[in-house]
């Protein structure tokens, strides 16, 4: 997975299968979390466009 670019791992045994990629050979059953993926799909709330408070007097 990881030396394969982060891949969906359904897709490296598709490929696998169908001798798309040779000289690999994978592990048997689910794929192991990968840390590096989970952060990469993370996203961010994005910062309110209207204001909460009044404006500031002007001196």
């Amino acid at each position: 997975h990881r030396r394969m670019g982060h891949a969906y791992a359904p897709a490296l045994h598709t490929m696998v299968e169908k001798g798309i990629i040779t000289g690999v050979t994978l592990e048997d059953g689910d794929a192991d979390f990968c840390a590096v993926c989970a952060q990469a799909k993370q996203t961010r709330e994005t910062f309110p466009q209207e204001h909460s408070s009044p404006p500031a007097k002007r001196y």
